[in-house]
This record gives structure tokens, sequence and C-alpha cells, in this order.
């Protein structure tokens, strides 16, 4: 990560390159994670660096469990929108079988905020997945915010307020 934070424009960006190399395997055939946030923050600390500031900046603000670049630029949204951190790759049960894994989610209010990347839709089978977990997510009491790139990068004012709107109606 040392040059990233020279080159890096968008520290939003920063902070999704190293939530990538931190990310802990979910699935057998995942690759084992890079590093650890621990051993970022040691390096930081360790060396004056080109770039160190905006380093030092992103650093707080990793996390184990964004899955891509979109999830992470999801959750900083809505944290630098004022909403609460929310939780990441939560996993949803009902009558002991795992219904679903949410990118993001506010469990406390079952606000589920899920990152509809373009394979969602070209992809018959996961589109068939997406249904059927919705209607399941739904059926327990869980309100399903879909979010497209046009949502998080063209509109994101118009997203937070979706969310804030979901959360608040569940928690008023």
């Amino acid at each position: 990560m040392g040059a990233a934070g020279a080159v890096v424009r968008h520290p939003y960006d920063l902070v999704a390159i190293a939530d990538a190399a931190v990310l802990t395997p979910r699935h057998d055939d995942d690759p084992p994670a890079l590093t650890t946030i621990a051993r970022l923050e040691r390096a930081v600390a360790a060396a004056r660096r080109v770039g160190g500031p905006a380093l030092r900046d992103a650093l707080p603000r990793v996390r184990d469990g964004s899955a891509s670049r979109p999830e992470t630029w999801l959750r900083l949204t809505l944290v630098d929108a004022g909403l609460p951190e929310p939780e990441m790759q939560v996993e949803v049960r009902a009558g002991g079988r795992l219904i679903a894994r949410l990118d993001t989610a506010y469990v406390a209010a079952r606000v589920a905020v899920e990152y509809e990347g373009r394979h969602h839709l070209t992809d018959a089978r996961q589109w068939r997945r997406d249904i059927q977990r919705y209607e399941d997510l739904t059926r327990v009491g869980w309100i399903v915010i879909r979010v497209t790139s046009d949502d998080l990068f063209r509109h994101p004012a118009t997203l937070v307020s979706r969310v804030r709107s979901a959360v608040a109606s569940r928690l008023a």
C-alpha cells in the first residue's frame, strides 16, 4: 500500500484497496488475506512514506468485510452522511437455515443494504437466487435496499435518504 497513498485520488479508494488486502476468506476457494490491519498500521508507523498522511487518514476506516470497492464506498458514504456504521457480511438465519449473507446491514433495524453489481443482472442463475433471497429476507422481517452503481456514484444523497428513512422507520 506504500505508494498508493500518493497516487490514489479518492480517499475512499485508498480505503477500498486496504479493505481488499485485509479481507478474510469466506469461501473455500477465496484467496487468503494479504495482510492484517495491525500490519498495515505498523508499516505506516514505521517509516516515512510518500503519501503517508493519506495512508494515516485511511487506516482507521479500514475494515475486514468489504468484499468489493463498491461495498467500501457504500459503507463510507453512509457513515460520512452521519448514519451509524453498518455491520458487514451479516448472516441472517431463520429456522436454523442460512437465508443470506448481507453486504451491509443495520441489524437492530433489520435493514439490509445490498450492492447490486452488473453480474446480478447478467447472470440468470444469480438473478434467480437474488430474487429468492430478497423474498426470504422480506418474509422474516427485513427491509432490503438494493443499490446500483448509479445510486452510489451519481446519486449518493438519494441513496443516503433511502437508507436513513428505512432505518428511522424501524427504530422510531
